[in-house]
């Protein structure tokens, strides 16, 4: 497998896909998680490696429309408001749409008893049914198949009926409603031998109003139960039995049956009937019929908040109603009070304004209000439009739904606006975004942005901002660094200024900027320039200062390794082999780094053993140099073992470790002996290999003294400072 590994991260459960950061690990960066990550990263190197296909991308976009008279599109995360009611005929879409599978409510006989005088006033909240009930009332009475639309500001003291039209329908809060206004216009609808719905908002003030003016109160809308309206309707969609049985067996029977019965909205249930009859097999991503379907929908959810913003006692038991729905008054109550003193204030709208200068006495807006903007109002404010659902991976699936700019490049001319313009906007945004968590969503969209200001920065400082990154003790903002830092180098004169930089920093004392140039080595600056990058990491190996050199050290390996599988593994190898035979801490790296390329390569390694190639003696004698070398015997160790199980499954990795296992016991020395009784103990490995290893044993035991010197710990050439 020759699968780059991600130069630096977080851990996770599964390993990346080839060349991919790794995923994040939640929670604030410490040194547990930093020693996290860097056993994370041990273990791919030295360990099994799962390559995972790339991840999808999977649309999972929210409807909009299509229930009962709601129709077109809304704003991505809103649900549209109805249209305007238009004066003239109800189209006829919309009559059928409204008589199909429409079950009555037990109210239905007498709001036909009310109509019967010619006037009906209908209260109810919105996709409660209203206008379909309305609908439904009027074409049940005899006359010409027309039912016609009223305007909503219409004044009914002074409108007139038309001839030959069945019934009228006027949807919202006409004024003048009173007494005498009321009679006239019933005496003109008994004339023309028509009838009239008038439906209003279930606004309390409004109703009783009505109640006192007119002697009666408006017929409530209550809903029928929302298990008989998805019964109904369901059988008109699917009218087979055995087909609703089957798209029922595709959804959570238990969810859709409770949601159900606690009640919905007559068009949320419409709606869910819809998908369901849409569907063609059990949802993919694991999503509900119910995603997205509110029996209260946002548009309304988003007046209903709006009108409390000046309240916050209404605020804090609106609040308290939507947690503790269906418990006693008492509780919901007691917890709107306990909510109002732990909010400390920030429901309130306005506070007192400073006791001195020109606000004094005077309300002012509160910066600490929770509702002070809405998603919707900023995104309206700069522009930006919010895409539906997606399905993203980091390590696991997550919803995810993007806010982007309509226009293509407008992110980009903004931030260099601000940047080139304020110039101490760049020391606020570099101080912010250092602080971001350590997740590849927000990690890399931060280093592109660093490294195009350094373009847009200019001057003899022009990496200043990236200088400070490459500095900090936080993971995630060297990670950071390294990434801005390739960004930028893809500009011809910052390219010469980030060579002179990261020599410069590569024998600094400095371990954070060590660490940093040993990540860039890893990444595609140090794998489109691979002369560079080695002679990089051996300039940062030589220093031993400054603390962390198991960090850095373990980022020099894993470039070392990146390189390898991403570039000239001819140079590279040579390079490790090379490194190796140095006295200073620079063989600690290459010894550290072999079995990485030995237990990622194995097509590489296995050709050279197998044919001969020139670098065959130089990786037998690397291999037992790891095996000797007590620092470096166990990653070594358990990549030779794979080696041996993994070669019952293929015949050219078999004859590749036959080959490699034969020769290692020519000279049966410590490290190796030690080898062969793991894998004459163990009992996975092919059992080529073990024969190998139990022959090798067997002459060891038989020479006896004689070849006692050869099983002894082999001198240590230097006690390496990297290991």
């Amino acid at each position: 497998m020759t699968a780059a590994l991600p130069a630096g991260s977080s851990p996770a459960e599964e390993e990346p896909p080839p060349g991919e950061p790794l995923p994040p690990a939640p929670g604030p960066e410490t040194e547990d998680v930093t020693g996290e990550r860097e056993e994370w990263l041990s273990k791919l190197l030295y360990g099994r490696v799962t390559i995972l296909a790339p991840n999808g991308m999977i649309n999972t976009g929210v409807l909009y429309g299509g229930q009962r008279m709601n129709r077109g599109e809304g704003p991505a995360g809103e649900s549209p408001a109805p249209p305007p009611e238009q004066a003239g005929p109800v189209p006829k879409a919309d009559l059928d749409e409204a008589l199909t599978a429409f079950v009555e409510p037990t109210w239905f006989g007498t709001a036909r008893t009310k109509l019967d005088t010619g006037l009906l006033l209908l209260s109810g909240a919105r996709r409660s049914g209203r206008r379909t009930t309305a609908l439904n009332l009027l074409s049940r009475y005899p006359g010409p198949p027309i039912l016609h639309a009223v305007d909503a500001d219409a004044d009914l003291s002074t409108w007139h009926p038309a001839e030959n039209v069945k019934g009228y329908l006027l949807d919202g809060s006409p004024g003048m409603l009173r007494r005498g206004v009321v009679d006239r216009l019933r005496a003109r609808l008994a004339a023309a031998r028509t009838r009239m719905v008038v439906v209003l908002p279930d606004d309390p003030a409004l109703l009783d109003r009505l109640e006192e003016e007119l002697g009666e109160a408006p017929v409530p809308c209550l809903p029928p139960p929302a298990t008989a309206i998805f019964a109904r309707h369901f059988e008109h969609r699917v009218p087979s039995a055995a087909d609703r049985d089957r798209r029922l067996g595709w959804v959570d029977g238990k969810d859709l049956a409770e949601t159900l019965e606690t009640g919905m909205a007559p068009a949320a249930v419409v709606e869910v009937v819809a998908r369901l009859a849409a569907m063609n097999g059990p949802p993919a991503d694991g999503s509900s019929v119910f995603d997205s379907v509110e029996g209260f929908d946002r548009r309304e959810a988003r007046l209903l908040v709006e009108s409390l913003r000046n309240d916050p006692a209404k605020l804090a038991f609106l609040l308290s109603v939507c947690v503790f729905e269906g418990l006693d008054h008492r509780l919901i109550r007691a917890e709107a009070d306990r909510l109002l003193t732990v909010a400390a204030g920030r429901l309130d709208i306005t506070v007192p304004g400073p006791p001195d200068g020109s606000s004094a006495g005077v309300d002012v807006r509160n910066p600490e209000f929770v509702l002070r903007h809405s998603l919707s109002e900023l995104l309206h404010a700069i522009r930006a439009v919010q895409s539906t659902v997606e399905i993203r991976h980091a390590g696991y699936p997550f919803r995810a739904e993007p806010v982007s700019f309509a226009e293509r490049g407008r992110a980009r001319a903004l931030l260099e606006h601000m940047w080139r313009q304020y110039s101490r906007m760049g020391p606020l945004m570099t101080q912010w975004l250092e602080g971001i968590d350590n997740r590849v969503e927000l990690t890399l969209p931060t280093g592109e942005f660093m490294g195009m200001a350094a373009r847009w920065s200019g001057g003899s400082n022009s990496l200043g901002h990236i200088r400070e990154l490459t500095r900090s003790d936080r993971w995630t903002s060297r990670e950071i660094a390294s990434y801005a830092l390739g960004v930028a180098a893809k500009d011809a004169l910052l390219a010469k200024e980030i060579k002179h930089r990261l020599r410069e920093w590569s024998t600094q004392a400095n371990w954070q900027s060590r660490w940093t140039v040993a990540r860039m080595c890893g990444t595609e600056y140090g794998t489109t320039r691979p002369d560079e990058a080695l002679g990089l990491l051996h300039r940062l190996a030589g220093v031993t200062s400054g603390g962390h050199l198991e960090s850095v050290v373990l980022q020099a390996t894993v470039a070392l390794h990146n390189l390898f599988v991403r570039g000239d593994r001819d140079a590279v190898f040579q390079a490790v082999r090379d490194w190796a035979d140095e006295d200073h801490p620079v063989a600690g790296i290459a010894l550290r780094t072999f079995p990485a390329l030995l237990n990622h390569d194995r097509d590489w390694f296995g050709g050279q053993l197998t044919s001969g190639g020139e670098w065959s003696g130089p990786i037998v004698d690397l291999t037992r140099r790891g095996l000797d070398e007590e620092r470096h015997y166990a990653n070594t160790c358990r990549v030779l073992l794979h080696w041996c199980v993994d070669a019952a499954e293929s015949d050219e990795l078999r004859s590749a470790v036959q080959m490699l296992l034969s020769r290692l016991a020519i000279d049966v020395s410590h490290g190796v002996l030690r080898l062969f009784v793991t894998i004459d103990r163990n009992e996975a490995p092919d059992p080529a290999c073990k024969d190998i290893a139990a022959a090798a044993l067997r002459d060891w035991r038989e020479g006896g003294a004689s070849s006692a010197h050869r099983a002894q710990p082999s001198p240590s050439r230097a006690e390496w400072t990297y290991t």
